[in-house]
C-alpha cells in the first residue's frame, strides 16, 4: 500500500507509517511528534517512506473484539524483528495504570500549564472525594 506523507497534525495522527517512523526515530510517539517541525523532519519522513503496510486477515478477523497490529522491522542487512500480534496499551482490556495516566496528563497539560499547576490538578483529582468544593478544580481546568 502506498503511503503518503502527512501534511498536518491530523494526517500525522491517523497515518500508520508516520507514527511508526517517529516512534523509531524519537523513541516515542506523542504530542511533540505531531506538532511543528517534527512534521517536516526528513529522518522521520524518509523512514515513513520505507514503511510498507500489509493487511492481515487474521488480525482483521479479531476486530472489533480486539484491535491488534503487528510490526516487523527488516534491517538493511536483512535481519528481521517481529513484535507478534499486540494491542495498544489503553485499549479496552489493557487499561492505562494510574502512573501511565499521570505521565500522559503531565505530558499533555504541561504544554499549556506550568509544572506546579499540573501537579496541583493531579493532586486534586486523586483526592476529589475530599474536596468540599470542586470550584477550584473547575476553574483551574478552564
Amino acid at each position: 500500500m502506498k503511503v503518503t506523507r502527512p501534511r498536518n497534525t491530523e494526517e500525522a495522527q491517523y497515518s500508520l507509517a508516520y507514527p511508526v517512523a517517529a516512534a523509531i526515530i524519537d523513541g516515542q510517539f506523542g504530542l511533540r511528534q505531531v506538532l511543528g517541525e517534527r512534521l517536516e523532519d526528513e529522518a522521520i519522513l524518509g523512514l515513513a517512506d520505507k514503511v510498507e503496510i500489509v493487511f492481515s486477515t487474521e488480525l482483521e478477523d479479531a476486530f472489533p473484539g480486539r484491535c491488534l497490529c503487528e510490526v516487523e522491522i527488516i534491517t538493511e542487512e536483512g535481519q528481521s524483528y517481529c513484535s507478534g500480534a499486540v494491542a495498544a496499551k489503553g485499549d479496552a482490556g489493557i487499561p492505562l495504570s494510574d502512573k501511565d495516566l499521570e505521565r500522559k496528563f503531565r505530558q499533555l497539560a504541561g504544554t499549556v500549564l506550568d509544572v506546579r499547576k499540573v501537579e496541583d490538578l493531579i493532586e486534586m483529582v486523586w483526592h476529589l472525594e475530599e474536596l468540599e468544593d470542586v470550584g477550584h478544580l473547575i476553574k483551574d481546568l478552564r
